[in-house]
């Protein structure tokens, strides 16, 4: 597993610089497994879901904040960038609703 915060930012920025999306969701999948708490990581796939127009890529990275630090991710920064950036999705398994759900009731 990854022992700690300095690992978790390492690896959050690898997966940032991929170029497939498959890949890049799957990474994302085994992250949401780890608590993420430091903002830079969150601030790391803040930017990403900016960037990406991939909806399952969107989706992975709303899996991880949906399980890491409320308080790294709530930020009307995070949830200004999830409404703005979001790909349009097939209904269904939503990852990016229920974080902006959640981010609007903690705000």
């Amino acid at each position: 597993g990854i022992a700690d915060a300095d690992e978790l930012r390492a690896v959050t920025k690898a997966i940032a610089r991929m170029n497939a999306p498959e890949a890049q969701a799957r990474a994302l999948d085994v992250l949401a497994r780890h608590y993420l708490s430091d903002r830079e990581s969150v601030d790391t796939l803040r930017q990403l879901f900016q960037r990406t127009r991939s909806w399952p890529v969107q989706n992975a990275i709303a899996g991880v904040l949906i399980r890491a630090d409320r308080k790294a991710v709530a930020s009307p920064e995070v949830l200004r960038t999830l409404r703005e950036n979001r790909v349009k999705s097939s209904p269904g398994d939503n990852m990016v609703d229920a974080l902006i759900e959640r981010l609007q009731e903690s705000s």
